[in-house]
């Protein structure tokens, strides 16, 4: 008889200034951001600069200047989203916006770009962006920390996503991070070529070649937001967390002894060109306790005519992995002594074999395929099963990374949410990898909320891997991981 077993595990604790705590904003409001632990390293200013139109930089100057002061929270729900102290009393960190940081976008220039027809309008509010970034970032003293770019809904509206009139038609879910699918390999010759591009992640990649972090605002950062909870104070509780990160501040980090682990998440994304082929490439995310993490472009998947499943062969493995591990001793100075490789499909023979040859100085290495299910967890009572709910079934093993918050008392889901399937080697701690899962699910310096679904060795890997895609081959993208959320 195949034997069931629930366990509890507990809600990993972060790391803030002067303290710790399970929540974001509870241990950001009582002890500062993790960064006043660091001396020099701490920005006692945030610096923020502005491109877009006159209407929406003027409505994001009003947002960030009234997030100088303190944001009460709408209705009787401080438990579940709590005010917002101001940036200063939150971050310790002054939140600065000046004039000769701005760049305002001509109302005639934006209207002449949306008149032109979407793929012509795409390019050319590219550049008019560009522009505005590299005014800023080049030609300013000092330049600004970050670049906050205003979007208005009319572009968004004509020109979000492009797809060229000679594309294919795409299978639906082509893009899905935990689905395989079938897809033939062909070199792409740039981002001019693909057939479907997508403004937000094309501007993020044009910011990378001028080292500009970037962080994109639309009208919904001003609100109301029809059918969207989310108050002013939440709101600028993600701002200002994504806007002190991208400043090169370090809002918290898990407190865990693992200070020698590295992490790294494999995926494989999609890409479409003109010759109405996709391209899957290995990408690798890389993150160890105290680090922001970074992220590596990987080479071309590979499959077999009997098998369609994606894979990195066992050399091109070896190279992933080992420019990882190179990357963690230029910022390290050492090897970590133990690697946890993620990855969203069952590891092959040749993956293992690849990955533990550039491992070969490595004394532990696991490998951990994380996969959603169809399995869920039922309970009596009004909420789902808590987060943390660890369900083992013989060999099988089921983690719960949503569901009721104790310290939240509630569950922000609208439907019955969905485990995580673990699939690990039999000598692996299978607690000990749920535990680590639970901690890379807090890491989304790109937001205030208290945890994602999934790790972030995993998390962002679609988003990363389609910025990637708007760089040249020959080009070497930046590795910081705030250039890509």
């Amino acid at each position: 008889m195949t034997r069931v077993v629930v366990r509890q595990l507990e809600e990993p604790t972060l790391e803030f200034g002067t303290g710790t705590d399970s929540r974001v904003k509870e241990g950001l409001t009582a002890f500062g951001p993790y960064s006043l632990s660091l001396g020099a390293r701490h920005p006692q200013q945030v610096r923020v600069g502005l491109v877009g139109p006159a209407s929406p930089v003027s409505k994001a100057r009003g947002f960030l200047a009234m997030m100088q002061d303190s944001i009460p929270t709408l209705g009787d729900m401080q438990l579940q989203r709590p005010p917002f102290p101001g940036f200063a009393s939150t971050f310790h960190s002054q939140l600065l916006v000046d004039d000769s940081w701005t760049y305002i976008i001509p109302d005639h220039q934006l209207a002449e770009a949306l008149d032109l027809d979407p793929p012509k309008a795409f390019r050319e509010l590219l550049a008019i962006w560009t522009a505005g970034l590299e005014q800023l970032r080049v030609h300013s003293d000092p330049p600004p920390d970050l670049i906050l770019c205003a979007i208005p809904g009319e572009v968004l509206k004509h020109c979000r996503r492009v797809r060229f009139a000679d594309a294919p038609v795409k299978p639906t879910a082509q893009l899905s991070l935990f689905d395989e699918q079938p897809a033939t390999i062909e070199a792409l010759t740039g981002p001019e070529a693909l057939l479907e591009r997508d403004f937000r992640r094309a501007l993020k990649a044009s910011a990378m070649r001028i080292a500009a972090p970037i962080q994109i605002v639309t009208p919904n950062l001003f609100g109301p937001i029809p059918g969207r909870h989310d108050d002013p104070a939440s709101r600028a509780w993600n701002l200002g967390v994504a806007l002190f990160y991208k400043a090169g501040g370090a809002p918290w980090r898990v407190a865990t002894p693992a200070l020698d682990t590295l992490y790294i998440g494999i995926s494989f994304h999609h890409r479409w060109h003109r010759g109405g082929h996709s391209v899957n490439a290995g990408l690798a995310q890389a993150f160890y306790p105290g680090s922001e993490g970074f992220a590596l472009r990987g080479g071309e998947a590979e499959k077999t005519p009997d098998d369609l499943r994606l894979r990195l062969s066992e050399d091109e493995t070896a190279r992933l992995v080992l420019n990882v591990l190179e990357h963690y001793r230029l910022r390290t100075a050492r090897d970590p002594r133990r690697v946890v490789v993620h990855k969203t499909t069952a590891f092959t023979d040749g993956e293992r074999r690849g990955a533990l040859r550039a491992l070969d100085n490595v004394p532990e290495v696991e490998f951990v395929a994380l996969r959603t299910s169809d399995f869920r967890l039922l309970r009596q009572g009004d909420y789902p099963p808590p987060r943390g709910s660890l369900t083992t079934i013989g060999d099988r093993a089921f983690l719960l990374t949503t569901g009721y918050q104790a310290n939240r008392r509630t569950y922000k889901g609208s439907h019955i949410p969905v485990p995580l399937d673990l699939v690990a080697d039999d000598d692996v701690d299978i607690e000990r990898a749920a535990q680590d899962v639970m901690a890379l699910t807090k890491l989304n310096w790109n937001s205030a909320a208290d945890h994602m679904q999934f790790p972030v060795t995993l998390a962002f890997a679609q988003k990363v891997g389609t910025i990637m895609a708007e760089v040249d081959e020959d080009e070497e993208p930046q590795t910081r991981f705030s250039y890509y959320i």
